[in-house]
Parts: C-alpha cells; structure tokens; sequence
C-alpha cells in the first residue's frame, strides 16, 4: 500500500494497530475479564487523531480507501479511545531514532533500562 500524504501513512499505521487492540479486546473479553474504561491508544500525530474523529472527506483524505475510516468506528462502539501523545515522549524513539544523551538516558530510564558502565542499583 502506498500513502499519498504523511497523514495518511500514520493513519494507515495506526488502523492496523487499533485492528490488533480490537483482537485483544475481545481476546480478553472471552476469558471473562471485564473491562471498564476504554483501551487508549497513543498517537503523536493530531492529524491523524482529527481525522479519526471527523470522518468528513477533506481534500487530502478524498484517496484514502473507507476501510481506514473504521477508526473512528472502533471509538465509538468497542472502547477505543485515542490520545495525543507527543513524540518526545514516544518511548520506542529510544529504539528508532538517534538522541541526544540525555534524551536517550531519560527514555532509558523510564523503561527501566541500566547502563552497563554504572556501579549503582537500578
């Protein structure tokens, strides 16, 4: 598949994994687990989030295929709820993307990660 525009890459993106909660969901669900609040998912793209919510044809989604419009489906019938989520605080970056040491010592941090070199307890 190939997206036209940034957006609709993010969108396609975050289909697929709303299409996996869902699975989840359900999953749990047949081991009679109940759940009481909606599954969130991050997204860093407000586009995306803004498009999920209004699925009015705009002049860049006109080529995206109506499947991709399921999201906002999701939301409204299965307990899906989408968050803004900003891409500094992304903590696959940490895997993904070159840091800054600090950055980098922080996003390690939060996951519970040590550095080999230091003598301290995490």
């Amino acid at each position: 598949m190939v997206a036209h525009f940034t957006a609709e890459a993010e969108y396609i993106t975050t289909y697929m994994v709303a299409k996996q909660l869902i699975w989840l969901m359900k999953l749990v669900n047949d081991m009679d687990f109940d759940q009481r609040s909606p599954t969130e998912l991050f997204c860093d793209n407000t586009s995306v989030i803004a498009i999920s919510k209004d699925s009015v044809f705009h002049d860049r989604t006109k080529y995206m295929k109506i499947k991709f419009y399921a999201i906002k489906q999701f939301q409204q019938e299965r307990g899906l709820k989408l968050i803004y989520y900003t891409t500094k605080e992304q903590l696959a970056n940490l895997f993904i993307k070159p840091l800054a040491k600090d950055r980098f010592e922080a996003l390690r941090e939060r996951i519970g990660m040590c550095s080999f070199g230091t003598k301290n307890e995490c």
